[in-house]
């Protein structure tokens, strides 16, 4: 698989604490006049789960889409709150290797 292919594979974004994928991140919006509406300009680190609340910089972890893979308790790491995740399952897309 070519690395081009690699930077567009689907993802699921999943809470490590509870596994749930009703997930948010925090992001930056602009006002367009011509549009008018509020269009998304930036991103930052910081995810929330929105369903147990925990939440982190770049935390979620990226499941490959359709595999119905959850967070497992047997790959983690320590992280806020006590809660576990994989380090690279927890890097930026683009930080990932497959």
């Amino acid at each position: 698989m070519s690395a081009a292919a690699t930077l567009h594979t689907n993802v699921t974004m999943k809470c490590p604490s509870c596994g749930s994928a009703n997930v948010a991140k925090d992001a930056l919006a602009h006002w367009d006049e011509t549009t008018q509406s509020w269009e998304i300009c930036g991103t930052y680190d910081n995810e929330t789960c929105l369903d147990c609340e925990a939440e982190g910089d770049e935390f979620l972890l990226r499941v490959p889409a359709g595999t119905g893979k959850a967070a497992s308790q047997s790959c983690r790491l320590s992280c806020s709150g006590g809660d576990q995740i994989d380090k690279e399952q927890s890097a930026p897309l683009h930080d990932q290797e497959n």
